[in-house]
């Protein structure tokens, strides 16, 4: 349904974004990004489109237009205070700890002065391995160039005990079929070690220290990326706890946050509950990404992904929220666990 609303966005951005504030009384957006580059690296092609530098400029301006940007302090305080935000206002944040926030993102920001929060997935720092879905976009990409003839991939795919009909449905695997997708790469003579050596697609700790001092913000973000729904509490626990101490021993900071991979549809209110005990909390916030929504929990914050297609931000944001009074009518604005 919210595709729908992208596709009428040519006629939705017609409405002042001011006016749509107003109407929704949402004053606060929350966008974010995984990697701004002018060139689509293979890793992430066949993932989803990726935002030029030119496009990033694009955005910041218009949001620096409508909106104020404000920093995690400011975030936490309106949440834990219950204190309403006097001006419209966006934080930014990026997920994967992707290199590109060190290279292309932090010198624009730093540039324009506006602050972000990258969170990270510990079991990558340092270019130690990657998420699954990059490695489903490397080996398909070795069939796009043509390396393998279509019965040779597919033959390939079955030594490994998958069965696939065509090619693209690689990347219906999950997490679970990590091993046999290592298993595939060898299969089809890719070397996963040597292309992170070499590529180096994440952040080092170095650099996110660097980055810390000058005062951006990091989160966890899981240990390798899976999707919460398919794991048990115990293993959800652990993902959240190891990422965010990571981080923590990595930047010296204070601040206990974490954004979930993929989404944090399926995720149990009494995780939750874990999470923010006032006895021994987590985390401070966590952050979802299903849009422009409310959640029931005031330290869950929905963000809202701008990686779409080759929208623009303004026809994002006005989709999101005339999306938002669309779904009012039928009470339907609250993200409940």
């Amino acid at each position: 349904m919210k595709n729908l609303f992208y596709h009428l966005s040519i006629f939705t951005k017609i409405i002042p974004v001011n006016f749509l504030i107003k109407l929704t009384n949402q004053r606060l957006i929350c966008p974010f990004y995984h990697i701004i580059s002018n060139h689509s690296p293979r890793y992430l092609k066949h993932l989803y489109q990726i935002r030029s530098v030119y496009q990033f400029q694009k955005d910041l301006d218009y949001l620096m237009k409508h909106f104020i940007p404000i920093d995690f302090q400011v975030l936490l305080h309106h949440i834990q205070n219950n204190i309403p935000l006097l001006k419209n206002s966006f934080l930014l944040s990026f997920d994967d700890g992707l290199k590109e926030f060190h290279d292309v993102i932090a010198p624009i920001l730093l540039k324009k002065g506006i602050p972000a929060i990258c969170f990270l997935n510990s079991g990558f720092i340092d270019n130690k391995d990657m998420l699954y879905r990059f490695k489903q976009s490397l080996l398909y990409d070795l069939y796009c160039e043509k390396k393998f003839t279509k019965k040779e991939f597919l033959n390939a795919v079955k030594s490994v005990g998958l069965t696939l009909k065509k090619p693209r449905d690689l990347f219906n695997l999950k997490f679970s079929d990590t091993k046999k997708i290592n298993s595939l790469a060898n299969k089809l003579d890719f070397n996963f070690t040597e292309f992170l050596k070499i590529h180096q697609p994440y952040m080092s700790s170095k650099q996110i220290k660097s980055l810390s001092e000058k005062g951006f913000i990091f989160g966890g973000h899981s240990i390798n990326h899976p999707l919460f729904s398919e794991l048990s509490t115990d293993e959800q626990m652990c993902q959240i706890t190891e990422s965010i101490n990571t981080t923590l021993k990595i930047t010296r900071q204070k601040e206990r946050i974490f954004s979930f991979p993929f989404t944090d549809y399926g995720i149990s209110k009494s995780l939750f509950q874990k999470l923010f005990s006032e006895d021994h909390p987590v985390t401070e916030l966590t952050f979802g990404c299903a849009g422009l929504k409310k959640d029931q929990l005031k330290r869950n914050i929905q963000r809202i992904p701008v990686e779409i297609n080759n929208y623009s931000i303004k026809s994002i944001l006005h989709s999101e929220y005339v999306y938002y009074i669309f779904r009012g009518f039928m009470n339907k604005n609250t993200v409940v666990h």
